[in-house]
């Protein structure tokens, strides 16, 4: 789910489905919605953070930017 003001995405919600991904790869997915925002380009730009191991260990953490691209068009 993400949330629209005209072309920025001002909210999003985790839509708990997963899909591994190469690095440097993609993945493409079509979808009919209802209600869907304006026809264009939309891009989520973000950064996640991660941890490495588990409780208790030195363990290695840092960021690793995101980019998601999809674009709305009129049946």
């Amino acid at each position: 789910m993400v949330e629209t003001d005209g072309h920025d995405v001002t909210g999003s919600m985790s839509p708990m489905l997963r899909t591994p991904v190469d690095p440097d790869g993609t993945v493409s997915r079509t979808f009919t919605v209802t209600d869907s925002p304006p026809p264009g380009r939309y891009v989520v730009t973000d950064d996640l953070g991660y941890t490495v191991g588990t409780e208790g260990d030195d363990r290695p953490s840092g960021t690793v930017a995101y980019e998601i691209g999809f674009r709305v068009e009129r049946a």
